[in-house]
């Protein structure tokens, strides 16, 4: 581009001291020339390829990246070949290109190979430089998801009682002593708070913002004088004498990996041998009603039946000990590899880089921050490790924030209908009633004398 310049102003009769204005739109254009070249070799500095097996759909393939990339970046192209495929990703400008490449490549996820390219294809280059529309571009994390009104209410009530159900892990079984009026009362009143939330803010938009505005109007600190005086409001009205109860012997945690759902394997298994013996009862009465009586005029194969029979009358008395042992041999549950393991943060979620080091010993899988519920993060924790993430309950990290782990097995409380359904009632504005025609023309004004009243 100069050394043309160079050559136009040599040659150029046109362009002299005299002739500014040329001269400077001449420079000007060269200048934008000059401009688009280096944004150009920017765009392709900062463009990697990425080889991948042929399995992965294209809805995969961003997931994928996603997970190993972590910043903001936009997938150009894909390319098919023999057995895999390249993937042609735009990266954040301000991204060392090597430096990403060696990080996704000591991963070692998903047999992935990254590598920044010599030469970019001529189809690769088009996209850069005629700025076509991409196929998938990476959005910023938000953190919520786009209900309607009825739906983020629902969702953000179900939340909030999640919460509390696993805070509070005596909270259940306080309310089952008292026909669960308690976690009703606790429900209707958390609707009413949520309604004034949304009454009170029109921004809100989804249950992640909702959860977190309902947190700022009541505080976690609060909650337990708000389960005690609900309590204690239930005890009174049925004359019963107000409980005693501190906030340590309502949020006592017991890990139970032996669990069958949500019921604890003691359960199952008391459940189990209580059926177990009317079973037994059956077959006993069922055998004992068998006819063994042998007659000539039987065939062969009634004559075996009959044997078999008399047989099993023999067995009888020894029914009780042949299916109990038959039933606790194959009563193991069977254990699973990954266990869920909820970390609430209180009085809001610490960032990734506060977590990782405090939850390095346990190797966790899989971590999701909720996208309804805002101070909320799951994982997966293996069975060895679960009594480790269990010990960090309670732990106080920056910020004064405080952490609360419980397993995903909680027991939960199912809603009443009635419960929702007030939720999602609105009161109807009451229309005022028109005026009445006077089809008789009557005066009705009143006179001059009339008292005002």
């Amino acid at each position: 581009m100069v050394k043309y310049f160079k050559n136009e102003v040599i040659k150029s009769p046109k362009i002299s001291i005299c002739q500014p204005q040329l001269v400077i739109r001449n420079l000007n254009f060269i200048a934008y020339k000059i401009n688009n070249i280096l944004i150009e070799d920017a765009i392709i500095m900062s463009t990697l390829c990425v080889r991948l097996p042929y399995k992965f759909a294209q809805e995969k393939l961003f997931y994928k990246l996603k997970s190993m990339i972590r910043e903001h970046f936009i997938i150009l192209c894909t390319v098919k070949k023999k057995s895999v495929v390249e993937c042609y990703i735009n990266l954040n400008p301000r991204l060392n290109p090597k430096k990403m490449c060696d990080k996704m490549n000591k991963s070692g996820q998903h047999g992935v190979f990254a590598f920044v390219p010599d030469i970019l294809p001529n189809y690769v280059k088009r996209m850069l430089m005629h700025k076509s529309t991409p196929k998938v571009v990476s959005k910023p994390n938000t953190m919520g998801i786009h209900l309607s009104k009825d739906q983020m209410l629902l969702c953000a009530l179900d939340e909030i009682v999640k919460e509390l159900l696993f805070k509070y892990t005596g909270l259940l079984k306080l309310s089952r002593g008292i026909n669960h009026m308690l976690m009703d009362t606790l429900c209707m009143k958390i609707v009413d708070r949520l309604k004034q939330v949304v009454e009170t803010s029109n921004a809100l938009k989804d249950p992640f913002q909702l959860t977190s505005a309902y947190r700022k109007a009541h505080p976690h600190f609060t909650d337990f004088q708000f389960i005690l005086s609900n309590l204690h409001m239930l005890e009174h009205s049925s004359g019963l004498a107000r409980s005693q109860l501190s906030e340590k012997d309502l949020s006592t945690l017991s890990v139970q990996p032996y669990v069958i759902g949500d019921i604890p394997c003691e359960l199952a298994r008391s459940a189990c041998k209580m059926y177990s013996e009317r079973i037994i009862q059956k077959v006993k009465e069922h055998i004992n009603n068998l006819k063994t009586e042998v007659t000539e005029a039987k065939s062969e194969e009634d004559k075996a039946r009959i044997k078999v029979r008399q047989e099993l009358k023999n067995l009888s008395p020894y029914m009780d000990t042949i299916v109990n042992e038959v039933v606790s041999k194959h009563f193991k549950p069977k254990l699973r590899d990954l266990y869920t393991v909820r970390v609430y943060g209180e009085p809001f979620l610490p960032t990734q880089l506060v977590l990782s080091p405090v939850f390095r010993d346990i190797k966790p899988v899989s971590q999701k921050r909720s996208k309804k519920m805002f101070n909320l993060l799951t994982f997966k924790a293996r069975l060895e490790d679960l009594n480790k993430a269990m010990s960090l309950d309670g732990t106080v990290v920056e910020n004064n924030c405080k952490l609360i782990v419980r397993p995903g097995n909680v027991p939960l409380y199912k809603m009443r209908d009635e419960i929702k359904e007030y939720l999602l009632y609105r009161k109807e504005t009451k229309k005022e009633p028109e005026e009445k025609e006077n089809p008789d023309n009557i005066n009705i004004e009143p006179d001059e004398n009339w008292e005002e009243w």
